[in-house]
């Protein structure tokens, strides 16, 4: 992706990670799972805390529509010194399904 030898473009990380972590900020189990344990260390946690409010990484620009509002974002633009980040993204993504995992469980009930 970084590279652009993925075919997903790096201009999908955004709308990527804010989906899937529900626009919400996973900081804390970021950091349980080693998250910021790569050279990049903290940078890594932009891409954790998804609240609108919030940092959006990439080259992605103004606000991003939503079916029911327009979510403004402060913009981290990405460079190289965020490329060990791509090592933990399977850590994000475990962060992102146990919470909502554990959402659905509350409000429907375990199975």
């Amino acid at each position: 992706m970084y590279f652009k030898t993925d075919r997903c473009p790096i201009e999908a990380t955004a709308d990527m990670h804010f989906c899937a972590a529900q626009g919400r900020d996973h900081t804390e189990c970021c950091r349980r799972n080693g998250v910021t344990t790569t050279l990049a260390g903290t940078k890594c946690l932009t891409f954790c805390d998804q609240r609108p409010d919030r940092y959006v990484p990439l080259p992605f620009r103004g606000a991003l529509r939503h079916p029911f509002t327009l979510l403004t974002f402060r913009i981290t633009k990405l460079d190289y010194s965020y490329v060990p980040c791509y090592d933990r993204f399977e850590q994000m993504k475990q962060c992102f399904y146990n919470e909502i995992r554990e959402k659905a469980s509350r409000q429907y009930g375990s199975r």
